[in-house]
């Protein structure tokens, strides 16, 4: 039985912990903040009104994760989504609803094709790359690929590379279907529709993505605390780690803020690898050439949320009614454009907004009749030309509320409250470079093998007994699970 400590009590941590707890070592969760969950957690942003989490689809959470650690977890179909602009709505999902269904269907089919062979890859650690690496794993991984077909494996490669717009555009005509398809896509990168290799990061999140959970991201992790616990873990929150103790090239534990060690033969760093590698362990412990890869790591964060309380529902003009799920991304070209205004440190004038309306399936997380809208906004540079002030944070809250408004007319007269959470104030609140989601941008060079970067793709570092475990590790991406969770299966 090892010693273990994991810093980081985000699900990916929480999924490592349980995982070695089932396997009778003695683990030790350290999370800053006051209550576990990290972005994933679901909070009271005003008094009566809840939020689920700060990314707020569960649905790409692994069931190879939830089955092996016994979650108690409720999953439900994926609501359908309405891409919505002033005059139109679309309808994409189980239901849909759009001017031309032979292009639908002919994108599911493609995706059904992929998934058969990227799911597998995602659920498992990826194999060495060394030179004493074995051939076997990578020869699997080549023959999974290769047992797709000629006709699928050809096509996989060909679409891999290419901008997600010009991918879509051969099968689906409608411009307004295409932008809200890509925008879920575009989340913890740093592109835009035209941008190549835009078309992988779609795949990506597809091939994450299955059944929702009831109560989104937050009944995640309360099941995964409830699953440390009974596995005998130990979670101890406002537990800051200062540094990662080492001798002789090998952990012997961590220090805490307020001074505490904790003894250790093994350290999994569920939070950021650059914060982990960089910070927490003393730079005469790594080789210079690591030190310089993660360095080199990108973690340019694009993204905002905003959190709404309202008297009444989210209306939107085109498609009466409550939906759980909204996209409102305008046109291809419009989706570029907030790119472009990004490059020179603005966010965008026609705010793309992805929204969820937990309240929809859920109503106790707001008063009788009242709503809670739970915005990912894309398009929001962690670099600001202006710098992140009260001033420019209210700006960019009118912003996203004139880009409501433009498809719930009248919504902004509903407004109890709201927060307006800025990519600065995601860094400072979860710990999150830059205020990156997945602590590094999902892009083809850091991607699989190269996740953070090349050595350490299955989760072992140069320090003995010190391993990655976050989001910014294989797979990536996503509310998945599978980082934590393969950390723990490799140590």
């Amino acid at each position: 039985m090892a010693r273990v400590v994991v810093i980081g009590g985000g699900h990916n941590g929480l999924a490592a912990a349980v995982r070695l707890a089932r396997a009778k070592h003695q683990v030790t969760v350290l999370e800053a903040r006051p209550t576990p969950g990290g972005s994933a957690a679901g909070a009271e942003f005003h008094p009566g009104y809840r939020h689920t989490g700060i990314f707020h689809d569960a649905s790409t959470f692994s069931d190879v994760v939830a089955r092996d650690l016994g979650l108690r977890i409720t999953r439900r179909p994926l609501p359908d989504a309405v891409i919505a602009t002033a005059e139109v709505a679309r309808t994409v999902g189980a239901t849909a609803d759009l001017p031309d269904p032979a292009g639908w269907a002919a994108y599911r089919k493609r995706l059904d094709e992929v998934r058969k062979y990227a799911s597998t890859v995602l659920s498992e650690p990826p194999p060495r790359t060394d030179a004493d690496a074995p051939l076997l794993p990578l020869a699997k991984t080549a023959w999974g690929l290769r047992r797709l077909g000629q006709a699928t494996m050809m096509e996989l490669l060909r679409i891999g590379p290419m901008a997600v717009e010009d991918w879509l555009a051969e099968m689906i005509a409608d411009p307004i279907t295409r932008a809200g398809l890509a925008l879920e896509g575009l989340h913890g990168t740093w592109m835009g529709p035209r941008s190549p290799t835009s078309t992988a990061t779609l795949l990506l999140l597809e091939s994450l993505r299955g059944q929702d959970v009831q109560g989104g991201p937050a009944a995640v992790v309360d099941a995964l605390v409830d699953a440390l616990k009974t596995a005998g873990g130990t979670l101890r929150c406002e537990a800051r780690v200062a540094r990662v103790l080492t001798k002789a090239g090998r952990v012997t534990g961590v220090e805490t803020a307020s001074g505490d060690r904790i003894d250790a033969d093994h350290v999994v760093a569920a939070c950021d690898p650059r914060h982990a590698l960089l910070d927490l362990v003393d730079p005469l412990e790594l080789p210079p050439a690591l030190e310089r890869d993660m360095s080199d790591v990108r973690a340019r964060g694009l993204c905002a949320k905003v959190h709404l309380a309202l008297s009444g529902p989210l209306e939107l003009a085109a498609k009466p009614g409550v939906h759980e799920r909204i996209l409102v991304a305008g046109q291809p070209n419009d989706l570029e454009r907030a790119f472009d205004q990004v490059k020179y440190r603005r966010f965008a004038d026609r705010l793309p907004l992805d929204i969820r309306v937990p309240t929809a399936s859920d109503s106790a997380l707001a008063p009788a009749g009242h709503h809670v809208v739970s915005i990912l906004v894309h398009a929001v540079p962690f670099v600001l030309d202006e710098g992140w002030s009260d001033a420019t944070r209210e700006k960019l809250g009118n912003a996203v509320l004139a880009s409501l408004e433009a498809v719930a007319p009248g919504v902004s007269g509903r407004v109890v409250a709201s927060e307006v959470l800025t990519p600065a104030d995601l860094a400072d609140r979860f710990g999150l470079p830059q205020g990156h989601l997945w602590h590094g941008e999902l892009a083809i060079d850091q991607l699989f093998v190269a996740r953070p970067f090349l050595g350490t793709a299955q989760y072992a570092t140069a320090i003995g007994g010190l391993w990655l475990a976050s989001a910014g590790t294989h797979p990536g991406g996503g509310f998945t699970g599978l980082s934590g969770w393969n950390a723990a299966g490799r140590l």
